[in-house]
């Protein structure tokens, strides 16, 4: 699996990434054809919030996903490495 990222926005730091690993390391490895994903979400103009969502290899590929509350997750990193 890759690291590379694809988003970068400015509040999110490798820390704020390693504490969501952290508090999502009890997640199953897989569910299905979908793996966990660490994302980012927007919110109003707030800042970005972490996440962690179940995604397919052509979620990931596409690096943006549409939520059902109308706000879209941007692929960060994978939850496991």
């Amino acid at each position: 699996m890759s690291t590379k990222q694809a988003i970068d926005p400015p509040n999110i730091t490798a820390d704020a990434i390693a504490k969501c690993r952290e508090e999502h390391r009890s997640l199953q490895r897989q569910a299905g054809d979908r793996v966990p994903v660490i994302v980012a979400s927007k919110y109003d103009d707030g800042p970005h919030v972490l996440g962690v969502q179940y995604w397919t290899a052509e979620m990931i590929l596409a690096g943006i996903s549409a939520n059902t509350d109308h706000t879209q997750s941007a692929f960060v990193d994978y939850l496991f490495n």
